[in-house]
């Protein structure tokens, strides 16, 4: 001990408590940052596996769609029952749409739709008189409008598509922007207000 005080540790005023408390302070900041990290990994997972089921349910109801508009069209047997089956397969692709994708999930998913009417377009424009392949395009149509729907929703601020103006900030009355017409409508219902509050003291 008499040696460690010829080092001047006295003097110096060594704190061994601060250095014990900035120790931990590391080590609290590192294993928060750990279970910070895990979350993300965890959450990029989890929506990994949303992504998939929503783009699988995108398929099977678009072929569940096209298979039943063309057995309807032909009057088949299992016209009935294909119907009953594209109207599930309609249901659990909403239900998979909605099942908690992000803003950029619910892009890719759009993404993947355009993709597949592309391909169903390309295979309609070279079997003109294949009706199943123009019933495809039909159906990816369908499940394009909802996927781009669900990722305008999924954005979220009220915009009508990507990049584009709100209802309350685009012009929709000349130059007047929706807030504005909002605030004109407003203001005439005071005005008339006041008018047929006035008229009525005056009656009285």
């Amino acid at each position: 001990m008499d040696g460690f005080d010829c080092l001047g540790a006295d003097d110096v005023g060594f704190d061994y408590g601060g250095l014990l408390q900035a120790a931990g302070g590391v080590a609290t900041y590192g294993v928060s940052a750990y279970e910070q990290d895990k979350k993300e990994k965890e959450s990029k997972a989890d929506q990994a596996k949303v992504l998939a089921a929503a783009i699988a349910a995108d398929y099977a109801a678009s072929e569940a769609a096209a298979k039943a508009d063309v057995s309807a069209q032909l009057k088949s047997a299992s016209a009935g029952i294909d119907a009953t089956a594209a109207q599930m397969a309609s249901s659990a692709q909403d239900v998979a749409a909605s099942a908690g994708l992000s803003a950029e999930s619910s892009k890719k998913r759009a993404d993947e739709a355009d993709k597949a009417l592309k391909a169903a377009i390309s295979e309609a424009q070279k079997k003109p008189k294949d009706g199943y392949a123009q019933a495809k395009v039909r159906a990816w149509q369908a499940t394009v409008n909802k996927a781009h729907s669900g990722a305008i929703v999924a954005r979220g601020s009220g915009l009508d598509s990507y990049g584009g103006e709100s209802w309350f900030t685009k012009k929709v009355a000349g130059p007047l922007p929706g807030w504005g017409v909002l605030a004109l409508g407003a203001a005439g219902l005071t005005a008339v207000g006041l008018l047929v509050k006035k008229h009525v003291m005056r009656a009285a």
